[in-house]
């Protein structure tokens, strides 16, 4: 049965935004609900903006909001800084944009949170640029204290020198934290999907997998319009169910077998995933496979003692996934 809760506004009054909110949920195993979104004003530069990230809980169904009296806009300061998206003053266009890869211009935020099953811990990422001046993704971890949620910790996640966005989250029920995230290399002009994990409350970052990598398509290839803005759309999935995570992401079909070929479409991927054991530490990446009807095979790496290890389900067409030790 569905119960509907009566519908309830909130005090905070409205303040100008230059970006999308962002506006993400997740629950713990309570029910509590935590938030995070974003308010941003606007640079000399368009689609370039002053972020700042806000968080709040819920531990009522939402009817009310434990740290709307933490700020002007409900929430508490996560942190602020100047990233690239939403580009609408004036509006980028295809032959002209500071869009991630230039092809999707971040107009949801760049922000996700996950909470561990007990609510003990509450982790979000967000995207700022770093002190020369590259857009990055950043875990921000926190812990519960009696009714307060006291910062822990923030770290970088993404590599130095490539621009990141997209991030996703989830805690597996035994702890890891695990995040997605995309980056862009410039000069090689090509999209990398990272997964990365945590296994100290987001201290360190103990492992970062590269899970797929592809050259975008123009817009107008992928979308058939000359305006479109978004390639890969808002935002990527990640969750899990006990001690296994389970994320789909967009990226440029690899399948050329028995008549289907998506080598020229953007299509979404799925992945699944767990901790490697006994290392601690590290991934496994159980299966990667496009969402179509086609056959995969199962392909099995053996690297040196010390290295992480994994194993990934792709199509017959393509090669290996690399991986990024941390």
């Amino acid at each position: 049965m569905v119960q509907h809760l009566p519908w309830t506004t909130s005090s905070i009054t409205a303040q100008p935004n230059s970006v999308n909110p962002g506006t993400r949920i997740a629950t713990d195993a309570a029910g509590t609900v935590y938030s995070i979104f974003g308010v941003g004003s606007t640079t000399a530069t368009p689609g370039v903006n002053n972020v700042t990230y806000y968080l709040n809980r819920s531990r009522d169904g939402g009817a009310t909001w434990d740290f709307n009296a933490s700020s002007a806009v409900g929430g508490i300061l996560i942190d602020t800084g100047v990233s690239t998206q939403l580009c609408n003053s004036p509006a980028c266009t295809q032959a002209s944009n500071n869009w991630f890869a230039n092809v999707n211009d971040l107009r949801g935020n760049i922000t996700a949170i996950a909470p561990d099953k007990a609510g003990s811990h509450v982790y979000a990422l967000i995207g700022k640029r770093d002190a020369n001046g590259v857009d990055r993704i950043y875990l921000v971890s926190y812990q519960a204290v009696g009714a307060n949620l006291n910062k822990l910790s923030e770290i970088v996640v993404s590599p130095a020198g490539q621009r990141a966005a997209l991030p996703a989250i989830t805690v597996k029920d035994d702890g890891p934290v695990v995040m997605m995230y995309e980056t862009f290399n410039p000069q090689a002009g090509t999209v990398h999907v990272h997964v990365a994990s945590s296994d100290d409350f987001g201290a360190t970052i103990s492992s970062d997998i590269e899970q797929y990598s592809f050259t975008p398509l123009s817009l107008q290839q992928a979308t058939g319009s000359t305006t479109s803005n978004r390639e890969f759309g808002d935002y990527d999935y990640l969750m899990s169910i006990g001690d296994t995570f389970y994320g789909v992401f967009a990226g440029l079909g690899d399948v050329s077998v028995g008549g289907i070929d998506t080598t020229g479409l953007i299509d979404p991927f799925f992945f699944s995933g767990t901790d490697q054991i006994p290392e601690p530490g590290a991934l496994a990446l159980l299966s990667s496979a496009l969402l179509s009807p086609v056959l995969f095979r199962r392909v099995a790496r053996t690297v040196d003692p010390g290295e992480h290890s994994y194993c990934s389900i792709i199509t017959a067409s393509a090669g290996g996934r690399g991986r990024i030790p941390r």
